[in-house]
């Protein structure tokens, strides 16, 4: 385990508090155990923001939660999987000497919706009092719409996760699939701020043939409506939206742009989906 000394320096140099950064260094170990645990990664499929941050794109907002589908014949319920979570957290601490005894972890099953929803406790480098805690997301329920890929796991600290450190993720275009469906659904910040830059991303540019076909796909499984600017602007919650961009999002990032900078790019993700916007490069 780090000492704390390389949060007190990652705080400066990343401009973030002490608590995020210590939950992104557990989250990785947690991600690691899942990841080298034979049923859970031949299973979990990681998504979210957390999965673009830690197996994707270093540079991402800080992302505090752990997402997962269960694909055909994996295991969701809370008495199938606290074993399985006990011994990746033993595993865990073996390694890394973060203590995840202070509390045990809690599992509540939504039975309608097949899903689990966990939460993990710990101690980790900065020696706190009271626990913190990371939320697991379990879904039974999600169907994808592109295959998985296995991923390297993102650590940039001075201890090192043992190797292999991989997980298996949703693929890069269905993760943007998925936080355009949830904008249309949902519209959260985080959703917003998320397709806006994922647009921008280099590797995805050209490729809005395919993102679009993905979303469809992700509509047509889940029995939604394809979002569309429109709906998106006559859902009213532009000023839900605009009150808690800074609640939250503020603490995820050194600098966090303002909130119309991103309303104002709706209009061209849209067009470029119908493949009416044509980015430059040079």
């Amino acid at each position: 385990m780090i000492i704390h000394q390389e949060i007190k320096n990652l705080v400066t140099d990343w401009g973030l508090r002490e608590d995020i950064i210590e939950k992104d260094y557990v989250i990785g170990w947690v991600l690691w155990g899942i990841g080298s645990d034979p049923e859970l990664s031949a299973h979990w499929a990681f998504k979210g923001g957390t999965s673009l941050k830690k197996c994707y794109i270093e540079t991402w907002r800080f992302s505090e939660d752990l997402d997962f589908t269960v694909m055909p014949g994996g295991l969701y319920k809370p008495e199938d999987i606290e074993p399985l979570i006990k011994h990746v957290l033993e595993r865990v601490y073996d390694e890394s000497g973060i203590d995840f005894s202070i509390k045990p972890p809690i599992f509540k099953h939504a039975d309608k919706y097949l899903y689990t929803e966990g939460s993990i406790y710990y101690r980790g480098p900065r020696n706190a009092r009271t626990p913190a805690r990371i939320k697991l997301d379990i879904s039974g329920a999600e169907k994808m719409a592109r295959p998985t890929i296995i991923r390297d796991i993102s650590h940039p600290y001075s201890d090192s996760l043992p190797t292999p450190a991989q997980a298996r993720c949703y693929a890069f275009e269905e993760i943007f699939a998925e936080k355009l469906r949830a904008m249309g659904e949902r519209g959260r910040p985080r959703d917003l701020y998320d397709i806006v830059l994922l647009f921008r991303h280099r590797d995805i540019q050209d490729e809005p043939k395919l993102i679009k076909s993905v979303l469809e796909k992700k509509c047509e499984l889940k029995g939604v409506s394809m979002p569309t600017l429109e709906s998106i602007r006559n859902a009213s919650t532009k000023g839900e939206l605009i009150s808690e961009w800074e609640n939250m999002l503020g603490y995820q990032l050194q600098a966090l742009p303002p909130f119309e900078q991103f309303w104002d790019e709706l209009p061209n993700i849209f067009n470029w989906l119908e493949g009416k916007y044509i980015f430059k490069h040079n």
